[in-house]
């Protein structure tokens, strides 16, 4: 399940991205009232554009495989987890029979494109986050989410 923050903004911040056709993918850091902080909001609108981000970390919903691959967030779907593990394997093979060095400028200057002004859009994450964390609705949002119960929000 690609849900929770590290595994989420490890699923964006990686080259290649494989699954099974089991996967499960969410954003949910919007159901806990945080904004998401470690890079997904900056990453995931290159990945799968802006509009489908936007529908994604807006509503915090849970998708399939299917739909990750529709999205373009992952290049190939497997039937199971070790068949998608072979797979992952099998390209990180073919990456790895080329010069080391090239591999390396392609990525740089991939990277170098792709996240011009990461840093000060997560900076800017942290600093939201940090007020958020101080209101009302941080504090429902929690206790909705450890209560399992429907969170009510008051906006302040």
């Amino acid at each position: 399940v690609w849900g929770g923050g590290a595994g989420r903004d490890i699923v964006c911040a990686a080259d290649v991205r494989v699954c099974s056709s089991d996967a499960i993918f969410s954003a949910r850091a919007v159901r806990i009232g945080i904004v998401e902080d470690m890079g997904s909001l900056q990453r995931l609108p290159v990945i799968v554009g802006e509009g489908a981000a936007r529908e994604l970390c807006l509503t915090g919903e849970d998708f399939g495989a299917a739909r990750a691959a529709q999205l373009g967030l992952v290049n190939h779907v497997d039937d199971a987890p070790e068949a998608a593990l072979g797979h992952a394997f099998a390209i990180a093979s073919r990456i790895a029979a080329n010069p080391p060095l090239t591999v390396q400028g392609v990525k740089h200057v991939m990277n170098q494109r792709a996240h011009a002004g990461l840093r000060e859009s997560l900076q800017y994450s942290a600093l939201w986050n940090a007020a958020f964390m101080q209101s009302r609705d941080f504090a429902e949002a929690i206790a909705a989410f450890t209560e399992k119960r429907e969170p009510k929000f008051e906006g302040r």
